[in-house]
């Protein structure tokens, strides 16, 4: 029984972890905007 609850506890943080860095970039703006941040940084935008 305790490690059975030890894994539902590892498989919520790991689960909260990966919808944390899902949301880094949600909008198609977002990912023009650091698309674009990078071209500039080299010079080509």
């Amino acid at each position: 029984m305790g490690l059975c609850n030890i894994s539902l506890a590892l498989l919520f943080i790991l689960g909260s972890a990966l919808i944390q860095s899902s949301h880094a970039q949600d909008t198609p703006q977002d990912y023009l905007n650091s698309h674009n941040a990078a071209r500039a940084a080299v010079g080509v935008g």
